[in-house]
């Protein structure tokens, strides 16, 4: 394993590095995560891809400007850096949970660059509409902002509005697990604040990866309650050359047995 940096503005993007094969893989972890997760990955990844693992802003090693957005524009140059270290044009993407958000948007920039998408419980796959009023109106934001050190009135509606089925209990379960501190809180409002510009069409996304044939695999955990099957299902419909697979797990797929679940879908 080997690791890299690549500069971004005035951030440091760090990397982890592992394979042997001739294809470019680049991954993206989940919210709370790092790029060393996919290292158990590398019986079924090293053999035919060489991997680099992405630390993402306010995660890892990763050294990101608090009040600085991740743009389009610096995933494209990150991507592009990656590149042009390996000397390389093409590459595939892997995106777990969060990740899968990046990837998404990886894939409206580089389409024609693309060999391969894997996807697992990933996240914007799905247009959620809590999370577009956290951080896109600047009233969402500022209430957003004051829930870090003030959540109780938050806490007190979400339980109202899981009550009356308003908030699924997905969200609400994400709520409660991810902001039962202030420094989860201002974690949360730090990532979403900076990612809030990896938004994509949904629609436009799924014909760009018809329209440059562009193989896909989606993982969802069966037990998922925060990346539903429903949530997968949907997404993967109409995708012409897609494997959609189902897994008896819940959200955390990255594990040493999903290098199984890997081997068989690539076969």
């Amino acid at each position: 394993m080997n690791h890299f940096y690549f500069e971004i503005r005035n951030n440091s993007i760090h990397t982890v590095e592992f394979g042997e094969g001739k294809k470019i893989l680049i991954c993206f972890h989940g919210f709370g995560e790092q790029a060393e997760k996919f290292i158990v990955l590398a019986p079924a990844l090293s053999k035919n891809y060489s991997v680099i693992a992405v630390d993402l802003p306010f995660h890892g090693k990763t050294k990101w400007s608090s009040d600085e957005i991740f743009m389009r524009e610096d995933l494209i140059i990150l991507i592009d850096q990656i590149l042009q270290s390996k000397n390389e044009n093409r590459f595939s993407l892997l995106g777990y949970s969060m990740g899968g958000k990046i990837v998404l948007a990886a894939v409206n920039d580089f389409a024609s660059q693309i060999d391969e998408v894997i996807l697992a419980a990933p996240d914007g796959v799905e247009n959620d509409r809590w999370y577009n009023v956290a951080v896109y109106p600047a009233w969402g934001q500022r209430l957003f902002f004051r829930f870090i050190t003030k959540p109780n009135f938050v806490f007190t509606v979400a339980k109202f509005l899981r009550a009356i089925r308003v908030l699924n209990d997905r969200l609400f379960n994400f709520l409660w697990l991810q902001t039962d501190s202030e420094d989860k809180r201002r974690m949360v409002y730090n990532v979403w604040m900076a990612m809030r510009e990896m938004k994509t069409n949904l629609s436009k996304t799924k014909i760009i990866l018809r329209k440059h044939h562009i193989k896909s695999f989606i993982f969802i955990g069966k037990y998922d309650q925060v990346i539903t099957l429903a949530i997968g299902k949907k997404f993967s419909s109409g995708l012409s050359d897609c494997k959609y697979v189902i897994l008896e797990k819940g959200h955390n797929l990255i594990t040493e047995s999903f290098n199984e679940n890997l081997n068989e879908a690539f076969q």
